[in-house]
């Protein structure tokens, strides 16, 4: 685990999830016909609703928007976060992201990976050490949400 500062910045990116599709009410999934990989009628993977009240294991608070879970831990350098993202289809899919992770005084820290091969029924995982570049005190109970999202078949 590398100790490397984060990029404290405040983009401009709109708030979005994964484009909601239609899919017909009585057709089972045998029956929906399958999307091809750059098909922008991609059928979801990954649920990204909105987080409900997150959990707490000590000094860790967990977050799950939809089928994402996020965990943050303050420490005395900056919020350790750490992000699963699981893909529960049956073809690979890639995943892009980017969180922020908000406290009180000015901390804020965006944090964008990208997963490129995630297979069907494995997790992409990614954990960092986020330091605020313009030294803001490390928040106590730190929050986060889902800024970009982006998912395409591998």
């Amino acid at each position: 685990m590398s100790a490397a500062p984060a990029t404290a910045t405040r983009p401009s990116v709109p708030e979005s999830g994964v484009e909601e599709t239609d899919v017909t009410e009585d057709a089972s999934p045998e029956e929906t016909p399958a999307a091809s990989p750059t098909s922008p009628a991609l059928p979801p993977a990954v649920a990204t609703t909105p987080a409900a009240s997150p959990t707490r294991e000590g000094d860790t608070k967990a977050y799950a928007f939809g089928d994402i879970e996020i965990r943050l831990t303050p420490n005395e350098l900056g919020v350790y976060t750490a992000v699963h993202i699981p893909n529960p289809s049956q073809k690979p899919m890639s995943f892009s992201f980017t969180v922020r992770v908000t406290g009180p005084q000015g901390y804020e820290v965006m944090m964008k990976r990208f997963f490129p091969h995630v297979l069907p029924g494995d997790t992409g995982r990614e954990a960092g050490l986020l330091i605020d570049e313009d030294e803001a005190p490390v928040p106590a109970d730190p929050t986060v949400e889902i800024v970009a999202f982006e998912q395409t078949g591998a």
